[in-house]
C-alpha cells in the first residue's frame, strides 16, 4: 500500500485503520497509519508536525477480486482522505512481531473547517485593508 501526503514522496504503509475518537474536545474521525520500522523517522515527523502536508492524503493499493466467472483479478484501488490535520500519535511500537511506526491523525470537524475558511477570508480582507492604508 502506498500513502502520499500533500507535496510529499509516496511512502510504503503496512495498513491504515479508521476509527472515531474523542480528542481535542470533539468526536472526530481518526486515521491510523502503520509504517515499517525502517521508514525514515524525520520524514514522518515532518509530515506529522505540518498540518498543510496532511490536508490531502492519497491511499493506493491493489487487491484481488473474483470476477463474474469466479476468476481472480487484480484491481487497483484509491482513496483520498481530506482534512486530517490534527496530530494525535507518532510512535514506534512492536506490533505483530515487528517494529512499526504508528501515526494517527484526526480530521477537522465541519465546524472547524468552516472556521478555517472564515479565518482565511478575514486574513485576506485584513491584508487588503493594510495595503490600502499604506498608500
Amino acid at each position: 500500500m502506498t500513502i502520499t501526503f500533500k507535496n510529499q514522496q509516496p511512502l510504503a504503509a503496512i495498513i491504515v485503520h479508521g476509527r472515531t475518537q474523542n480528542t481535542g474536545g470533539a468526536t472526530r474521525d481518526v486515521l491510523e497509519f502503520q509504517f515499517p520500522g525502517d521508514t525514515n523517522y524525520d520524514t514522518l515527523r515532518g509530515i506529522y508536525s505540518d498540518p498543510e502536508s496532511t490536508l490531502a492524503i492519497a491511499q493506493e493499493w491493489e487487491e484481488t477480486v473474483a470476477n463474474k466467472e469466479g476468476i481472480d483479478e487484480q484491481k487497483f484501488c484509491r482513496n483520498l482522505h481530506l482534512n486530517y490535520i490534527i496530530p494525535i500519535e507518532l510512535s514506534l511500537k512492536a506490533i505483530g512481531g515487528s517494529q512499526r511506526y504508528v501515526m494517527s491523525l484526526g480530521q477537522l470537524t465541519p465546524a472547524e473547517r468552516m472556521q478555517r475558511e472564515q479565518q482565511k477570508k478575514i486574513d485576506s480582507l485584513t491584508a487588503r485593508i493594510a495595503a490600502l492604508e499604506s498608500r
